[in-house]
């Protein structure tokens, strides 16, 4: 007998709901910006990044300085490749919008690219840069390659932002 498994259910019911939201006629008015940034949005989250991308493409000839639009290219390089051509996306996005809210996102991929890449140094200072974002468990990897692992176990023993993660980032940099 095999046994139902509710988090496949999840993922197949909103896989599903997704895919009907991006087909509604609202989602693909390519005039209603906001739809557009919708739709866009569900078909990466889709996986579907091939056609994120196109889309993407499409709403940067619109406005070329769409610096999430930018970034958003870069992660789903990320996803489909080829991974090298992310970092320039994502530092082009950092250009255009430097107090943007997704700075941090912005240099998370960029380390998130560098650490499979072996260049651990560099996943390092850009982890640290993103490290406002909170994408410390990418950091501790890092500092765990670098063969760091005291700081690699103080990143990993508290949410970021909580009270007792500065308490841990004090220690970590008392190292």
């Amino acid at each position: 007998m095999v046994r139902p498994n509710p988090l496949l259910e999840v993922y197949v019911a909103e896989k599903t709901a997704a895919n009907l939201v991006a087909a509604r006629p609202c989602c693909t008015d390519r005039s209603h910006r906001p739809a557009t940034r919708l739709r866009i949005q569900l078909l990466r989250a889709m996986g579907r990044c091939g056609e994120a991308i196109r889309e993407y493409q499409m709403a940067l000839a619109s406005n070329r300085n769409w610096a999430s639009a930018i970034g958003h290219i870069g992660r789903c390089k990320i996803y489909i490749g080829p991974i090298e051509e992310a970092i320039p996306l994502e530092e082009q996005a950092i250009r255009l919008s430097p107090r943007n809210s997704d700075i941090g996102l912005w240099y998370f991929r960029i380390g998130q690219v560098h650490l499979p890449q072996s260049r651990i140094g560099e996943a390092t200072a850009w982890l640290e840069k993103a490290r406002s974002a909170g994408p410390t468990l990418a950091l501790a990897s890092a500092y765990a390659l670098k063969g760091e692992t005291e700081r690699a176990v103080i990143l990993t023993r508290s949410k970021p932002g909580s009270w007792s993660s500065q308490a841990l980032e004090a220690e970590l940099y008392s190292l």
